[in-house]
């Protein structure tokens, strides 16, 4: 790009800039605003307060009966009267299966429940739907015990990939929704304004994460970028190409950098957002988990960053993160903290450390990430290795 070209984009964006001021802003969440919109925890926290009547908000159990209407109605599940005695429903969240946590079971003893897994933006952790299906107690619910009235829900936007067991229903985020929305809209002041309040706001989160808007909301924004379409478009190419050559050139330090032969290690810049480093016998560890170091470039943050990672991921990846820890110890643990490292547990990630990306001396930002994600093997990849060869 000339350099004509770059004052000519300067002053369209800056003519976007001046005309955007004029469009009106709608407040954001509180969710966004502490960065954690799209936080499946935090939604199951949300869903689980408004749903329990024992919680102070005041809305007793017309929230819950909303939210059993929604799943009693949708055209593929099989139950339809548990609106029954609703001053009897127990709600359970986070619930032990012997094969990890289901998000929230929902029950009246001995007649029926509800077993929910929820998504916001991740997929399904391996087959993790297969294993509570399979689950002979959900907590204290005992599965056998309910003869065919207990139904298995997967709770997830509208196009997420589907749950890896038949048994589990898909119900989207939308269909909820409305019938959230419908509560409120026959609201005649009996509920407390700041419970009505916080209610909304969960509800605004989950339509503006999954882009349930109206179309008027964005005429202004799409007039704007049909107008200044080439223009954006040239950013976009220049973006895209300058995060590849980044990722490029984190691969090719990563190996100028390392200490023993190339010939040991395999990597990947297919991603248009990170680069992954590992060796043959990290792939597959155990039950089909794969061990790997991925630095993620993000430009599109205040402070750009390179995310270095240890991922543990795929098949019983709970298992090995748990022997991993193990065998790090408190004192090398305490060795990670020190130097920047935060046990994320994320559903791929297990170790993360950001370093700060200079747009000005980006080979000089890159070299410095390198050089702590090897100090960073040199006290981990020993216990890598030893699991990597116990799960052979």
């Amino acid at each position: 790009m000339d350099d004509t070209s770059k004052v000519q984009i300067k002053k369209q964006f800056r003519d976007i800039d001046r005309r955007l001021e004029n469009v009106e802003r709608y407040p954001e969440t509180t969710l966004n605003i502490i960065g954690e919109a799209r936080s499946e925890g935090h939604w199951e926290s949300l869903l689980v307060y408004f749903i329990d009547k024992t919680n102070p908000h005041g809305f007793g159990t017309d929230v819950l009966s909303a939210f059993l209407k929604a799943l009693a109605s949708h055209v593929d599940t099989e139950f339809s009267d548990l609106m029954i005695d609703l001053d009897n429903v127990k709600i359970q969240s986070q619930v032990a299966t012997g094969t990890g946590p289901v998000d929230l079971v929902l029950c009246v003893r001995n007649e029926w429940f509800i077993c929910i897994e929820m998504k916001v933006g991740s997929p399904e952790t391996g087959v993790q739907t297969v294993r509570y299906a399979n689950a002979s107690q959900l907590g204290n619910v005992v599965v056998g015990k309910y003869n065919d009235t207990g139904e298995y829900v997967y709770l997830a936007p509208k196009h997420a990939t589907p749950p890896t067991s038949s048994e589990f229903i898909p119900v989207s985020w939308e269909h909820i929704v409305d019938h959230f929305e419908n509560l409120l809209v026959n609201d005649y002041g009996q509920y407390p304004s700041k419970s009505r309040a916080q209610f909304v706001d969960f509800i605004d989160t989950i339509k503006r994460e999954l882009y349930i808007t109206d179309m008027d909301k964005i005429s202004t924004e799409t007039k704007l970028y049909a107008e200044y379409n080439e223009t954006i478009k040239q950013l976009v190419d220049g973006f895209e190409a300058d995060k590849k050559q980044l990722l490029e050139l984190i691969e090719s330090t990563f190996f100028a950098e390392l200490e023993c032969e190339r010939d040991n290690w395999k990597s990947s810049t297919t991603s248009a957002n990170y680069v992954n480093f590992y060796k043959s016998e990290w792939d597959g560890v155990g039950s089909g988990v794969k061990i790997e170091y991925e630095p993620h470039v993000d430009l599109q943050r205040e402070q750009p960053e390179i995310l270095l990672r240890l991922d543990i991921e795929h098949g019983n990846k709970e298992e090995i993160r748990e022997r991993f820890n193990e065998k790090l110890g408190p004192k090398k643990r305490d060795e990670l903290q020190n130097l920047g490292w935060e046990i994320t547990d994320g559903t791929w990630d297990y170790l993360a450390k950001s370093i700060p990306l200079d747009f000005d001396e980006p080979e000089d930002s890159v070299l410095h990430a390198i050089r702590e994600l090897h100090k960073f093997r040199a006290i981990v990849e020993t216990h890598i290795e030893e699991i990597a060869t116990e799960n052979k």
